[in-house]
């Protein structure tokens, strides 16, 4: 295992892992990234729920790019599933997955960010006074979504928009996950 990498995974074919000893009920960070030719898509499951996909949508890798990614705290395994855009063309590199620790996520400034693809940050408050909730502002050139994941467990927070929502405020109460991912590009900053 690499400095700061609590389990890893790699393969050529579509495979369903779980998470050792869970998750203990709070996010998984993940980092995933395919070959020159081949991208993956991952999807959160739960193997208390009989192992079904969770009601998130999945995330796709492109080629060589590292995806930093973050299963939710219900999610106790991941499944990896090659993009085939034909019936039998699919790339011919295999993936990589490993569970991270979660300093090994920038914090999210406080200056204004941008970007493009997937790119999660690691938010800790610094309230202002009693009562003070920082926010999200956001805005994608494209579609795009922003999630947010407390990092004590809890329900994740995630905002799909459209052409006609691609600006937007999203409120950050306590410290957790926030992943902003686009095809195009976006731009963000905590208030």
């Amino acid at each position: 295992m690499s400095k700061g990498s609590l389990g890893e995974w790699s393969g050529w074919s579509d495979r369903a892992i779980s998470i050792p000893g869970g998750n203990a009920g709070v996010p998984t960070p993940l980092e995933i990234h395919g070959g020159f030719t081949s991208s993956f898509e991952v999807q959160p499951t739960s193997s208390r729920a009989g192992n079904e996909d969770l009601a998130l949508d999945a995330v796709t890798t492109y080629r060589r790019e590292r995806c930093r990614i973050v299963l939710p705290a219900a999610a106790d395994s991941f499944t990896i599933r090659r993009i085939r855009f034909h019936e039998r063309a699919g790339g011919i590199h295999r993936w990589h997955a490993r569970i991270l620790a979660p300093e090994t996520f920038p914090t999210l400034p406080r200056q204004d960010l941008t970007g493009s693809g997937t790119e999660t940050y690691f938010y800790v408050p610094e309230p202002r006074y009693y009562g003070d909730v920082r926010v999200l502002r956001y805005a994608f050139e494209d579609y795009g979504n922003v999630m947010y994941n407390p990092a004590d467990g809890g329900e994740p927070t995630r905002i799909l928009t459209s052409h006609a929502t691609r600006e937007g405020v999203l409120r950050l109460p306590h410290r957790g996950y926030v992943t902003l991912s686009s095809d195009g590009g976006w731009q963000a900053s905590a208030i």
